[in-house]
């Protein structure tokens, strides 16, 4: 559902308020546990058109008229509400995030450590990566979306307090997939300053070389569902004509009959310059020699798999960082007090990372440089990490991989025999 801001007849004298230039915005306020201070939320903030009917499967449009994709912006004094996520420091900073599809994230945990915290709408799944390799059906359409939610941060985070020139872009699962991808766009540099990276999906997508194959399967999946759903013509244009003209039930109805695979980004190198978004594979972009430099400030990391009896699964970071208010959501209990004093410590190394560029006292957390084996673990204050585990895994990702790699390599070429004829033969 997208939603829009209404007009709003009284205004109690103690609601929040924020002027934009799309006009007066009124919020509500919440108070968390740990603070005093109370937050202020502001919900469905419009930054676009809604991407229904005639504009299904384009690119987003911002008229200043009736903007429908929405955010939620939450602020120890101010929150706002998109649904991608920014943070940006208060008096400030902004912090935008980006999650994985399907959930709303509350934020006034998070918020309540000084940081203007935004959520962005955006397309999903085959409504926002649907592709026919055409400027008519160029895919992408989710990172477009994400994009424009972070052009309006920029020009309005100042109304909620927030500093445009210290924008952090965090990402969880898919969303942290988005997180990198925006790094690598040559679109959105300059928009945000710090980059948080949390358990990401698609990770090897960065060391991939074979692009080709991710975009034709994309390719294929967009063309039957076209075919299934009856849309099937001799022009992209009246394909596109006929799944407008379809409802929302009639693609979900296709889900579990041709949606073996999910939809993805694809680089759009088909499309021309000016309308490129990802010219290049993640791969490319990150091993280019003559990709252009940026100064970015990034922390990534993920759960530990083998904690999973502690609850460090995919997600938990997540239930750290929002604390109460997510869990209650999601489990319908409060945090245990181990939990909490997980959550607050995990919060503050992400609100100091947002605040300083760094999570923690850099001798205690050093910044990475080229060649390093550090890990750093995050305890509970009564549990001793596991340093021998830890020294493991770093052994297993830099020492036994590379190795193994390494040794497959020559082993291929050595199997490879060329016979007395001159034809190649395997064993």
């Amino acid at each position: 559902m997208w939603l829009c801001l209404g007009t709003f007849s009284v205004i109690s004298a103690q609601d929040p308020v924020a002027n934009l230039p799309m006009g007066r915005i009124v919020g509500i306020k919440v108070f968390t546990e740990n603070s005093l201070v109370p937050i202020e939320v502001f919900f469905g903030i419009p930054y676009a058109l809604p991407p229904i009917g005639r504009l299904r499967f384009s690119k987003n449009i911002q008229d200043g008229k009736e903007l429908c994709l929405h955010i939620v912006c939450h602020h120890a004094v101010r929150i706002l509400v998109m649904t991608l996520k920014i943070l940006t420091k208060t008096a400030s900073i902004s912090t935008y995030g980006l999650h994985g599809g399907g959930i709303t994230l509350p934020c006034q945990d998070l918020a309540s450590d000084g940081l203007v915290v935004v959520t962005v709408a955006f397309r999903l799944s085959v409504f926002g990566f649907f592709t026919l390799k055409s400027i008519l059906a160029r895919g992408n359409l989710a990172l477009l979306d994400q994009y424009l939610a972070m052009v309006w941060v920029r020009e309005n985070i100042a109304a909620f307090g927030g500093d445009p020139n210290l924008i952090t872009l965090v990402g969880h699962s898919s969303g942290a997939d988005s997180v990198l991808l925006h790094i690598a766009s040559p679109r959105s540099t300059g928009l945000f300053q710090r980059a948080i990276i949390m358990s990401p999906k698609n990770i090897w997508k960065s060391i991939e070389k074979d692009k080709n194959s991710t975009t034709q399967k994309i390719v294929q999946l967009s063309e039957s569902i076209t075919e299934s759903l009856g849309c099937l013509e001799e022009t992209i244009q009246k394909s596109l004509q006929c799944l407008k003209s379809r409802s929302v039930a009639d693609f979900l109805g296709q889900y579990t009959n041709i949606w073996t695979e999910l939809f993805e980004p694809i680089p759009d190198d088909f499309l021309p310059g000016s309308e490129k978004y990802l010219p290049t594979s993640l791969a490319t972009s990150f091993s280019s020699t003559s990709t252009k430099k940026i100064n970015l400030d990034v922390l990534m990391g993920t759960t530990n798999l083998e904690a999973i009896d502690l609850g460090a699964t995919n997600g938990a970071e997540l239930l750290a960082l929002l604390g109460d208010a997510l869990m209650l959501q999601a489990a319908r209990r409060p945090l245990s007090q181990i939990e909490k004093r997980v959550s607050l410590k995990f919060r503050s190394f992400i609100s100091n990372f947002a605040k300083f560029g760094s999570p923690d006292n850099e001798r205690e957390w050093p910044r990475y440089m080229v060649g390093d084996s550090y890990i750093h673990e995050i305890c509970d204050v009564d549990v001793i990490c596991n340093q021998f585990k830890t020294g493991r895994e770093i052994a297993f990702w830099l020492q036994y991989l590379p190795r193994l790699s390494n040794t497959l390599s020559i082993k291929g070429q050595a199997e490879k025999i060329t016979s007395s004829d001159g034809n190649s033969l395997h064993i």
